[in-house]
């Protein structure tokens, strides 16, 4: 069976909008001749969800819009979207963080009626927000208290990353990104793992 990855390929068009469009996303809006070759595309790729009778519908907020296609979360969505292909469930609903703290009533009572929510990032007021309208949030690489969240050991990552470059003989290794004392716990991590690794093996 085809993917979704294949259709957006096959058709020219972006991951992000094939699946907003194969699933009807209210808010996406695109010109006749994309639609036109998304169609074709599945048709000849053979591209279809299951046809069970079941069928789960999720949203997903992330930093994607229809101009804006950051490949971390591509990948994100590409794996989401693979998995739902092979489960009976579809991506109804994909917004950007700046239309998620916008959101019409229309678009409300679309979140309110999915069965869950992926968020990758967000501010602390608007996922109380969010929680109001659908309780079934998951958080992705974004860690909150008291929440379903599925990530990846950053400390483990950044020291793999780090004593790869050290490895391989560079010396002069520049940071840029936040400082050990914010709040942000990944640039936390990068700048207190590449110290420690320096400093273990004795490089200024």
């Amino acid at each position: 069976m085809s993917s979704i990855r294949e259709v957006a390929k096959n058709s020219g068009v972006s991951l992000a909008t094939v699946s907003r469009y194969l699933n009807n996303d209210p808010s996406l809006i695109i010109k006749d001749e994309t639609r036109k070759r998304i169609d074709e595309s599945v048709k000849k790729l053979g591209y279809k969800f299951s046809s069970r009778k079941k069928q789960y519908s999720f949203g997903c907020i992330m930093s994607l819009t229809y101009n804006y296609y950051d490949p971390f979360f591509t990948e994100i969505l590409a794996g989401v979207q693979e998995y739902c292909q092979a489960n009976n469930c579809i991506i109804a609903m994909i917004i950007s963080y700046e239309q998620s703290r916008n959101l019409s009533p229309a678009m409300e009572k679309k979140i309110q009626e999915l069965d869950g929510l992926l968020v990758t990032d967000e501010t602390s007021q608007n996922i109380e927000r969010l929680k109001k309208l659908n309780s079934n949030l998951v958080f992705v690489d974004c860690y909150i208290n008291n929440s379903t969240v599925v990530g990846f050991d950053h400390y483990h990552a950044n020291l793999m990353l780090i004593n790869h470059l050290l490895d391989a003989g560079y010396r002069n290794i520049a940071y840029i990104g936040g400082d050990s004392g914010g709040e942000d716990v990944e640039h936390c991590v990068r700048a207190i793992v590449l110290r420690e690794a320096l400093r273990i093996r004795n490089i200024p």
